[in-house]
């Protein structure tokens, strides 16, 4: 399939067939994902001792996968409110491991079919209006930025927390605008270090230090003046930078 080791791309035509190829073997693993539902599931790890906690939207194919997903994700503890679309399969991601090392391939498929008019179901709705914390990856921001506003008008209406994550580089590159309007309603913004520098060049700062982008992103006008945005950025094994507004830097090293 002409995939490289430490790499994840998107799927072309030629690496459609392995995911048939993958769930025929014996010791395939099937695991919920990709990245917003994988913190969520964390979350959920995290209250073990509180079931029922989280609940993942989303959409998915009519199909195996489908079912495997929602599956794996009540087996985990998270409560799914999925769309379902019977114009694509459900998104899959094909991880093969050799040794120490890993290669991702993605097919996100029923992931970019997500609508606001599921939001709007009365299910749908009851769920949202329960939660008091929200996280959304700035991957979604190519797929339905009307959900992510009305979900960001409500927590901020509501006195809620919205989190989002930069997701990648090409999010702040060739979706700049949509995070714009976005960050206005975001409490929490988390990224990396490579999205920090992203960020800072295409807003065309000065100053495109770790330090100094967050302390753009942090200080930029929210929905919800009562509570200061605080700007998270990861280095890997580097240590971790907290921004809030008005305050200074904390660099928390990793364990």
């Amino acid at each position: 399939y002409e995939l490289v080791t430490n790499n994840a791309i998107l799927a072309e035509d030629k690496h459609l067939p392995i995911y048939d190829e993958l769930k025929g073997m014996p010791n395939v693993e099937f695991i919920a994902g990709g990245a917003t539902l994988n913190a969520i599931r964390v979350c959920q790890w995290c209250l073990h001792d509180r079931p029922g906690s989280t609940a993942y939207i989303g959409c998915i194919g009519k199909d195996e996968f489908g079912t495997t997903l929602e599956t794996c994700v009540k087996k985990d503890g998270v409560s799914p409110y999925f769309k379902i679309t019977e114009e694509v399969g459900t998104g899959t991601c094909a991880v093969l491991v050799h040794k120490k090392d890993r290669s991702l391939c993605a097919n996100l498929a029923a992931a970019n079919k997500y609508e606001i008019s599921h939001l709007q179901q009365d299910e749908i709705t009851k769920v949202y209006e329960s939660a008091k914390i929200f996280y959304i990856a700035g991957f979604f921001l190519t797929v339905s930025l009307p959900t992510i506003l009305a979900i960001g008008e409500h927590c901020a209406k509501e006195a809620k927390i919205m989190c989002m994550n930069l997701s990648a580089p090409f999010i702040p590159q060739f979706f700049g605008s949509q995070l714009a309007e976005a960050i206005k309603y975001v409490d929490f913004l988390f990224g990396n270090e490579t999205e920090a520098e992203t960020y800072g060049k295409v807003n065309n700062l000065k100053d495109c230090s770790l330090e100094a982008v967050a302390a753009h992103i942090a200080a930029l006008p929210k929905a919800n003046e009562s509570r200061k945005r605080i700007v998270v950025f990861t280095q890997g094994m580097n240590q971790t930078l907290i921004v809030q507004d008005g305050e200074d830097p904390i660099a928390v090293a990793v364990p």
